[in-house]
């Protein structure tokens, strides 16, 4: 008799793993003490903290001395009014002031769309600084707000201030944009020549 560890835990039907702040949900799940990896599986794969969730349709990862989720397959992440979906996506927590986990970065990738109440950000790839609520995007990259639409392969999104710099690539080396004013907002609106705004 040597000494025998415990390597690898499974569990079957209903899975939750809570800790202080977040929970995880799935129908199956298998921990890996070696690496550190706990891999959900199965419906309704979510994990929740005071201040977001992350969902996934087919398999879900947390790294806890990582900090950190991945979501595959439909996966989406949810702050108040801030929605990010894609293919695959990668949550980066940091330690929160007041305990538990704070998400810091999500880098999404395949059919990208970012939501928030004024913006709707597509691309093949998103850095996403939620701390300073700002998007680097790549590929083919769509900016729009309400009917008008900004599109290149590249852009830097500032959601807070509403500023997107986009630019060019690809054989035309264009960026498209197509701009509608808002005729019941006076500031914005747009007037010809001899015409009253």
């Amino acid at each position: 008799g040597g000494k025998k560890e415990i390597f690898k835990f499974a569990a079957t039907g209903n899975v939750q793993i809570t800790s202080k702040e977040q929970q995880i949900f799935g129908d199956d799940a298998v921990y890996d003490t070696d690496k550190q990896l706990a891999l959900l599986t199965g419906k309704n794969l979510r994990f929740i903290n005071p201040k977001e969730t992350v969902t996934a349709r087919d398999a879900l990862e947390y790294w806890p001395q990582k900090k950190q989720a991945i979501a595959r397959g439909n996966a989406v992440a949810v702050r108040a009014d801030r929605r990010v979906a894609s293919d695959r996506m990668v949550a980066q927590f940091r330690d929160g002031a007041k305990g538990g986990l704070d998400l810091q970065q999500l880098i999404a990738e395949g059919h990208v769309v970012i939501t928030t109440k004024t913006d709707v950000a597509r691309g093949d790839k998103a850095v996403y600084d939620l701390a300073g609520n700002k998007a680097h995007l790549t590929g083919k990259v769509s900016i729009t707000r309400g009917a008008s639409q900004l599109v290149g392969s590249a852009a830097e999104v500032d959601f807070k201030t509403g500023v997107s710099r986009m630019t060019a690539g690809g054989k035309d080396g264009r960026v498209q944009a197509l701009f509608v004013p808002d005729a019941n907002k006076g500031a914005n609106a747009v007037s010809l020549p001899g015409q009253k705004p």
